[in-house]
């Protein structure tokens, strides 16, 4: 099972990496090493090495991998995808200027994009923010950005206090509640680059992560105050 275990991993990462995603190549890696400092902090120095050899294997097998990598923080005209990001953010925050309080209206701000990128002189066309927070702000205003963060906040805290409760010998409860603290996190960092929250696959996800948490919870407090019996 473990070498199963550590070949769906290995595969899982291949994966990632050809997708020539970059806002999945900064959330993984962050989720992945907070992950192994919460169950395996004396694995830490070994996963920089194993990946350390692993970019320097790719250097020379995908070196497109790299080019891509390169891009991540190019803001000029030339990177077309990176300009078009910045002046998404831009007009949001324009929005979100003229609606400060309850925002234009979560989805419709994604319809007056055009208008507020054409008054800048920005060339990118309109749509969501690219940035899941930014499309709450201008979309629902501050409130619904600070609802949103209570929400995600409370999720990713209640998680944690649920790993570090759990018995170290239920390894099947400890490992799926890590699992599911790993997927927020790559969830709300790779939010920054991507309205991910937006796309079916990811907020399903993340609901079958909460889901997990939740019957856990529930079947602990089952184990503590069991049916029929009083205190």
């Amino acid at each position: 099972l473990s070498g199963f275990a550590l070949f769906s991993a290995i595969l899982a990462c291949v994966a990632i990496l050809f997708s020539l995603t970059r806002g999945t190549w900064i959330s993984f890696p962050i989720a992945f090493v907070v992950m192994v400092g919460l169950s395996r902090k004396d694995w830490i120095p070994k996963i920089f090495i194993a990946v350390a050899a692993f970019l320097a294997v790719m250097y020379f097998a995908a070196p497109e991998v790299l080019q891509r990598s390169a891009t991540i923080l190019d803001t000029s005209a030339s990177n077309e995808s990176n300009s078009s990001r910045m002046d998404l953010w831009k007009a949001n925050v324009a929005i979100f200027r003229d609606y400060p309080v309850l925002g234009v209206g979560y989805g419709v701000n994604e319809l007056v994009t055009t208008d507020y990128l054409r008054n800048v002189g920005a060339k990118a066309k309109g749509g969501n923010a690219h940035n899941t927070y930014l499309q709450f702000l201008s979309g629902t205003g501050l409130v619904g950005l600070l609802l949103f963060l209570a929400f995600i906040g409370f999720l990713f805290i209640y998680s944690l206090r649920l790993y570090r409760g759990t018995s170290d010998q239920d390894l099947v409860s400890k490992t799926i509640i890590l699992a599911a603290i790993g997927a927020q996190i790559a969830t709300h960092v790779g939010g920054i680059t991507d309205c991910n929250f937006k796309d079916g696959e990811v907020n399903h996800t993340f609901i079958f992560a909460i889901a997990c948490i939740a019957m856990l919870w529930g079947a602990q407090r089952q184990e503590q105050y069991p049916i029929g019996v009083r205190s």
